[in-house]
């Protein structure tokens, strides 16, 4: 309620300020928009305390969804579900440069328990297999007319 009153007499003030161009409204509209600022920062720093922001880390991974679940839990989940499945699949295929990057780190133990994934060609439809088929992507720079001619010898 406050803010909004003290915003009204700011847009007042700030009118008045542009189309009068005196002191008379121009000093007490710089004085509360400093004040306003000053306002304002304290809230943030207030907001981006470490305990603030650890609280909020806390609250949100702790939250427990119905009995059972945490907020982390759940966005892990949903991960799973929404983009690990899709990533590295026949629908969104991977490039060959990083095939060994995963297959390295993960066997198919681990790729199976932690990502529902699998290295084997699709033989269910509980797992999906992972998919490194799309070609690598090569840069290529192409040299305009003013380049060439610089790098021409001579």
């Amino acid at each position: 309620m406050i803010g909004g009153i003290i915003g009204i007499i700011m847009s007042i003030l700030a009118y008045c300020t542009a189309a009068k161009k005196t002191p008379f409204f121009a000093l007490p509209f710089f004085l509360l928009s400093i004040v306003a600022g000053a306002i304002c920062l304290a809230a943030f720093v207030a907001t981006i305390s470490s305990a603030t922001a650890i609280y909020y880390k806390n609250s949100v991974c702790h939250f427990r969804t119905g009995a059972t679940r945490t907020g982390a839990e759940l966005a892990r989940q949903m991960n799973l579900n929404f983009v690990d499945k899709i990533m590295c699949s026949d629908t969104c295929p991977c490039e060959n440069k990083y095939r060994n990057l995963w297959f390295d780190k993960y066997n198919e133990k681990i790729i199976g328990t932690l990502y529902q994934r699998t290295w084997a060609e699709k033989d269910n439809d509980k797992w999906v297999h992972m998919n490194f088929g799309k070609p690598d992507v090569v840069e290529t720079v192409k040299e305009t007319p003013q380049k060439a001619d610089k790098l021409a010898p001579g």
